[in-house]
């Protein structure tokens, strides 16, 4: 039976942006946020704006919850008035977790939901608000692989490609260990270019080199512009980048594996996002890495992340 009646949970800057292209693609939407003005807008795009996380899913098929963190993600399935009392008398819906929480929280609700005989998949996404905007996420899925594929319609709807991670927790356990390559690639050639400009290295060849040569990875052929322009407008927010070291740090100790570089590389992070620059996209590293040279005198005093 096709999955077509979708609940969204969540309408921040990813969601948002994910659950207008289901509208686009012609599903059946329905919507929750905790700011109602952003469910309106979605509203006004074609979306049945619910009252409540229950109401939500009472009509679905498949709720997809969108948030920011592990406590989020409780917040809106728990109590009289989450997802999860919507299960029970033969009601049967998908319940997809989107947000970035970390394995053992997707292990978690998984039990959770299959208590109440509610399938779940861990659906985290890489990409940042221009891939969510041309719906060219790549999602990192995990769970029973016979409702993954019920689902290859939404995700397709949502992403250019859908990787099979295995069982629930797998898709999050994929997604931190990436950021973290993430964020510490950014970092090291942060220092890199700092490095260069302090060595008398005219800065505009040092990034023609960066785009050129060998180290011209993706990303950071990506973040240059900001690098150039010194603005940072979020497309992921270095404090949303924070937390995310902070969950595979959390997930490398319940796993003892050693990650010293990430240690060091989550530190810095800390130390962006104390100084006023976590609510700037992550690429604003190079902001912190330029403080502690002396080549910055104003790194930021901006507001947390949402």
């Amino acid at each position: 039976m096709p999955l077509r009646r979708v609940g969204w949970i969540g309408l921040g800057a990813m969601g948002s942006r994910m659950a207008r292209n289901l509208i686009k693609a012609g599903f059946e939407v329905a919507v929750w946020n905790r700011t109602p003005a952003r469910a309106e807008e979605l509203g006004r795009s074609g979306a049945v704006v619910k009252a409540s996380p229950v109401e939500v899913a009472a009509g679905s098929d498949v709720v997809v919850t969108m948030v920011a963190d592990p406590a989020a993600v409780a917040a809106v399935a728990r109590g009289s008035q989450g997802l999860l009392a919507a299960a029970g008398a033969g009601r049967r819906f998908v319940w997809v977790d989107m947000s970035t929480i970390g394995p053992q929280a997707a292990r978690e609700f998984a039990a959770e939901a299959r208590e109440r005989g509610i399938p779940f998949v861990d659906a985290p996404v890489s990409g940042s608000l221009g891939a969510a905007e041309e719906a060219q996420l790549v999602i990192l899925a995990g769970g029973e692989p016979t409702v993954v594929r019920e689902l290859e319609p939404l995700f397709t709807a949502l992403g250019r490609k859908t990787i099979y991670f295995g069982e629930a927790g797998q898709g999050q356990a994929a997604k931190i260990a990436v950021n973290l390559v993430l964020a510490g690639l950014l970092q090291v050639a942060a220092e890199g270019l700092v490095l260069a400009e302090r060595l008398g290295v005219d800065r505009e060849a040092f990034l023609d080199l960066l785009e050129a040569g060998p180290a011209a990875a993706p990303l950071i052929k990506m973040k240059l512009p900001a690098w150039r322009s010194g603005e940072f407008p979020p497309q992921f927010q270095l404090a949303l980048m924070h937390k995310d070291l902070g969950l595979a740090l959390a997930a490398a100790h319940e796993a003892h594996v050693p990650m010293p570089a990430t240690a060091q590389v989550a530190q810095t992070y800390a130390a962006a996002t104390a100084g006023g620059l976590g609510h700037l996209d992550f690429s604003a590293i190079l902001r912190e890495i330029e403080r502690w040279a002396g080549l910055e005198s104003n790194p930021g005093n901006g507001p947390a992340a949402t």
